[in-house]
């Protein structure tokens, strides 16, 4: 599989205020320039977005290209992060089936199908979304979308409008668009699992360091087979890892799949398939914190 990188002059911070102001449209465009540079010049058959590249795009749908695919890596930020989870609840010894999870950033497109998938392992789910009466509107169409895919599972599906509603979860997913970290220890309960898919982080530095042994998972964070380093001037993991967005791309690749995957909405089908492409390859999620 042969990498090309196309970095975008940007930071999370500029987006959000571009946003709030209603005039993103320049930062779309620079993703358009940027797809269209992969494609042109270094003949991409598929192009993977990263970060906050997929939210811009509309996950994907608000860009083009002449024939190659697009993958947000939606797909298997939520297996990963479904796979960590899972290790280290049962190295905690939790039964889901007794437990409750608490996800905050329900409406979007990679907590949603979290929380669908967890629905058929979970006692209760409570769903978090943005502090607004749209927000809250979108996350009531999240719960009901879920109760209608459940069948007879036994599940309770709630929605949340603080997160202190959440206090009694021993699990928690996080993936939202915030550039600021908002996510403290007094927020959850002793003993917890905490995973956080956004990037930048969600986490406090006293939620971090915490000492109250609730434990915090950076989602999304993957093993490379082989410990293969990009060498990526300011990329923030350890040589040898990769964001799940960019595995996701890269695994495709070595199946010689180039048709777009995560795009648009991401099913819960999908998720098992990364799950299981990702057991065949020897890409694995991290569980440091």
């Amino acid at each position: 599989v042969h990498i090309a990188f196309a970095g975008l002059p940007f930071t999370s911070n500029m987006y959000k205020r571009a946003l709030a102001r209603g005039e993103d449209e320049p930062y779309r465009e620079l993703c358009q320039q940027a797809v269209d540079l992969l494609e042109n010049n270094y003949d991409a058959k598929l192009i993977g977005l990263g970060q906050y590249s997929s939210i811009i795009a509309g996950n994907g749908e608000k860009l083009g290209t002449k024939a190659a695919g697009i993958t947000t890596g939606n797909s298997y930020t939520v297996a990963s992060s479904v796979d960590a989870v899972h290790r280290r609840a049962a190295e905690k010894e939790l039964k889901l089936s007794k437990e409750s999870l608490g996800v905050i950033g329900a409406s979007g497109n990679i907590c949603s199908t979290f929380a669908e998938y967890f629905a058929r392992h979970m006692g209760k789910i409570k769903l978090l979304g943005s502090n607004s009466p749209e927000g809250y509107a979108r996350v009531m169409k999240t719960a009901e979308a879920i109760r209608n895919s459940l069948g007879e599972t036994s599940c309770t599906i709630e929605v949340a409008k603080e997160i202190k509603e959440l206090s009694d979860c021993k699990l928690i997913v996080c993936a939202t668009s915030s550039p600021e970290p908002f996510l403290k220890p007094e927020d959850f309960s002793a003993g917890s699992i905490v995973c956080d898919i956004s990037v930048p982080t969600n986490c406090t530095p006293e939620l971090l360091k915490n000492k109250k042994d609730i434990s915090v998972i950076k989602g999304g964070v993957i093993n490379l087979p082989k410990g293969e380093d990009f060498g990526i001037q300011g990329f923030p993991l350890d040589a040898g890892q990769a964001f799940a967005c960019i595995s996701e791309t890269l695994m495709l690749g070595m199946e010689g799949r180039t048709e777009s995957y995560s795009y648009g909405p991401i099913k819960v089908e999908q998720v098992d398939e990364l799950l299981a492409l990702a057991s065949k390859l020897g890409f694995k999620a991290s569980l440091a914190d």
